[in-house]
């Protein structure tokens, strides 16, 4: 975990790794992620973990994919809030487009979203 004074949301603690997928029954990726923050209820760990239809890629006997996502945890060192998200490649349409999702706490409530980052 590294610290940064970042311009947009202050002081914030970072860990970033990269993390395997699990190829479910229906083909889709699923992220093996052990959810790091507390609070916010049960919905956090669906929405972060929600398995993405994505092309083959090397996998294991165990259809496992090393490597297939990143997990970011962020704490704010000032303003109380922490912060959740998995990066992936997922496609969109006809295109492939990065879609960081996140799930965002404070003291008194948790919020979630989903970007879509296109090529341009």
């Amino acid at each position: 975990m590294f610290e940064q004074n970042d311009t947009l949301f202050g002081r914030v603690c970072i860990r970033g790794r990269y993390i395997a997928g699990k190829r479910n029954s229906d083909g889709r990726l699923q992220p093996l992620l052990e959810i790091q923050i507390k609070g916010a209820g049960s919905y956090k760990e669906s929405f972060l973990s929600k398995a993405i239809p994505i092309k083959q890629q090397d996998e294991d006997a165990k259809g496992t994919v090393e490597k297939a996502f990143i997990h970011d945890f962020v704490r704010s060192v000032d303003s109380g809030w922490t912060a959740e998200q998995i990066w992936m490649v997922e496609r969109y349409g006809e295109e492939n487009v990065l879609t960081p999702r996140v799930v965002v706490v404070t003291s008194t409530s948790a919020s979630s979203a989903r970007v879509l980052y296109r090529r341009g």
